[in-house]
């Protein structure tokens, strides 16, 4: 049998809808890979996600009642749940945004690839170990911020990238990422000092919680080579850390649930002749004094 090939006339209008109708599938399918994307970060960094998002919320709902009940403040060290709820607060905008930054980009990865309990030892370690700096450094400091964590995390990952520098994908983009947070943390810094003069950096606490992501990373990480000297090492110097910086913080709580009690602060008061005024007046905390923080 002879077969006839048939030519279809296509008209331009039948074209042009054929490629507008390609052009939409294509970013169809460009949304679906970016939502497909979205959900895996969010199952396979659960904790970075959720730090990220109560912080958010903390900062929205960021008031005089609230800074008073979970801001790391002198005079308060006996509160114990104040040297962790500090890490969701923030002093202003320019204090969260980095910090958020820092756990999106570095917390996603380090918790991807060590795993969710991993990570969050690093991260909760480091809110503790800048209450320890601060406490070592200077006593009367009121402190605000997970920059502390976040600079644990930074450390960690950087340090995971040395132990796994073989198998780790895209490490020079990483590289590159936590170069740009760095710049832009002394950055967020010079502004927060400039604008903000009733904001200052707690040295001390960011210093501290650097050591910590360091020390943590090198006994808990997985690692494709064996570092048993460096762990042993960690440990070691670990250890005597936080020994050294618990023992110094314990007396310090024992001193202030005393002084700061309400039996010995009235028994003071009785012999004043204006002890009502002063009374009201020492015990309110103003929301203005709350915002001379350290970060």
């Amino acid at each position: 049998m002879d077969y006839k090939v048939v030519e279809l006339e296509v008209t331009d209008e039948e074209k042009m809808y054929a490629l507008e109708e390609g052009t939409v599938s294509r970013e169809c399918n460009k949304l679906r890979d970016i939502k497909k994307k979205v959900i895996s970060t969010i199952v396979n960094a659960p904790f970075t996600v959720s730090c990220c998002v109560i912080q958010v919320i903390c900062y929205c709902l960021e008031n005089e009642h609230l800074l008073d009940l979970l801001c790391f403040a002198p005079g308060k060290r006996d509160e114990l749940w104040r040297a962790v709820t500090y890490a969701f607060l923030h002093s202003n905008l320019y204090h969260l945004i980095p910090n958020l930054l820092f756990l999106l980009l570095v917390g996603i990865l380090t918790e991807h690839d060590q795993g969710t309990l991993r990570a969050f030892i690093v991260y909760t370690t480091g809110i503790i170990a800048g209450v320890f700096g601060c406490n070592l450094s200077n006593r009367q400091e009121k402190v605000v911020g997970t920059s502390a964590a976040s600079y644990s995390m930074l450390l960690s990952h950087v340090l995971h990238l040395g132990m796994n520098w073989k198998t780790v994908r895209y490490k020079d983009y990483r590289m590159i990422i936590i170069f740009c947070l760095c710049f832009s943390d002394i950055i967020s810094f010079i502004v927060c000092s400039y604008f903000f003069q009733n904001v200052f950096v707690s040295w001390s606490s960011h210093f501290f919680s650097s050591i910590n992501g360091l020390l943590i990373s090198a006994i808990i990480f997985k690692s494709n080579k064996p570092c048993h000297l460096l762990r042993y090492f960690s440990i070691a110097i670990y250890t005597a850390l936080m020994t050294y910086s618990f023992i110094t913080y314990v007396p310090w709580v024992a001193n202030t649930t005393y002084k700061y009690s309400s039996y010995h602060y009235f028994n003071t008061q009785l012999n004043s002749t204006s002890g009502i005024k002063k009374t009201v007046h020492n015990l309110s905390i103003s929301y203005n004094d709350y915002r001379n923080l350290r970060i």
